[in-house]
């Protein structure tokens, strides 16, 4: 929106400086309203790029290349996290004295267990993608699940890859920093029962 008067001497005869005055006034509120709109803008657009980042990691994919089913029980075997390897890193049942079950139903039903006792369940779906670091780099090929609490709401993402039996969800493959699981960095490797 932009005000526009503009007077004239000739119109009323209004001395000079009020004109002058008017003139000034005028031109604030129009950098004010546009610097007002601006910092809107600027609120809204890492919100719309968050969103279309999620509608795109979990959509599935018009490619036709269908995501590798993930429905199964996995036992959690190891946690890397990207710094120097020690005792501690990897993280394993061993070093943590932690057991993690993670089932994946066919009804589209998750839960996670941590000795023994659920701690985390609702509804999933998956996705398909691919992500190019740069141009002239290999082409990472990846599978998405998104994570739903029991009202549908989204509460995160995984990326993974199967090597045989053993399912690793790792952010770097999409090209992302951290996950649902992963909320730092790593990978997190589970054997299926």
């Amino acid at each position: 929106m932009i005000v526009k008067i503009i007077l004239k001497e000739s119109d009323v005869s209004p001395p000079k400086c009020l004109i002058s005055i008017v003139n000034k006034s005028i031109i604030l509120i129009n950098k004010y309203i546009n610097q007002k709109i601006m910092k809107q803008t600027l609120i809204f657009i890492p919100i719309i790029v968050f969103i279309t980042l999620i509608v795109i990691s979990c959509s599935k994919s018009t490619s036709g290349i269908q995501p590798k089913s993930i429905i199964g029980k996995y036992k959690w075997i190891k946690t890397y996290y990207n710094n120097a390897l020690s005792d501690s890193n990897p993280k394993t049942p061993l070093n943590t004295g932690n057991q993690e079950l993670l089932v994946f139903n066919s009804d589209n039903t998750w839960y996670a267990t941590k000795n023994g006792l659920k701690n985390d369940s609702g509804t999933f779906s998956i996705g398909h993608g691919q992500y190019l670091a740069y141009v002239g780099s290999i082409e990472d090929i990846y599978d998405s699940v998104c994570y739903y609490n029991n009202y549908n709401i989204l509460k995160g993402w995984d990326y993974y890859k199967f090597y045989s039996d053993t399912l690793v969800f790792d952010p770097y493959i999409s090209g992302r920093f951290s996950s649902y699981t992963l909320p730092f960095n790593g990978s997190k490797w589970w054997v299926k029962q």
